[in-house]
């Protein structure tokens, strides 16, 4: 017993700060909050789960496209063509919806944006359009 009482002690402290390094990669990511408030493009939502999934996915797209226009300005152009539903879906992390008292049929979404992994997109988008400047090694029989 006093045996593995002195393994936990010695361990213990170093597999902590090994699951810390590990896990607290994610911490350092950035996140940026976002809110938009706005009445669906079809109208107003009824209570069907499809138009209301449509129009959330909408709003995540727009979310994540605003985000683009300012981080990015004038080389937006070049990156709206891959910005669809399903890309969008990727970066939001978190969301919440809510309906304003006054006008039930705007609705206000909340949520955080990864902007880190949206640079990262950029970056690893920017390298493939420039292509490589490397000399490709040919294989010669």
């Amino acid at each position: 017993m006093n045996f593995v009482n002195a393994c936990s002690k010695i361990f213990a402290p170093k597999i902590f700060v090994i699951v810390f390094l590990v896990l607290g990669g994610n911490l350092r990511a950035e996140v940026v909050p976002f809110s938009i408030t706005a009445q669906p493009q079809n109208g107003p939502i009824t209570k069907s789960q499809d138009e209301q999934g449509k129009a959330i996915a909408q709003f995540k797209l727009q979310a994540v496209t605003e985000w683009l226009q300012t981080y990015l300005g004038a080389k937006f152009s070049h990156y709206s063509r891959f910005l669809t539903i399903e890309f969008a879906e990727k970066y939001v992390l978190d969301y919440s919806i809510t309906r304003t008292a006054t006008n039930p049929p705007l609705m206000v979404l909340n949520g955080h944006i990864d902007a880190d992994q949206l640079k990262r997109w950029i970056r690893l988008a920017e390298t493939k359009k420039s292509g490589s400047n490397q000399i490709k090694t040919v294989f010669i029989l």
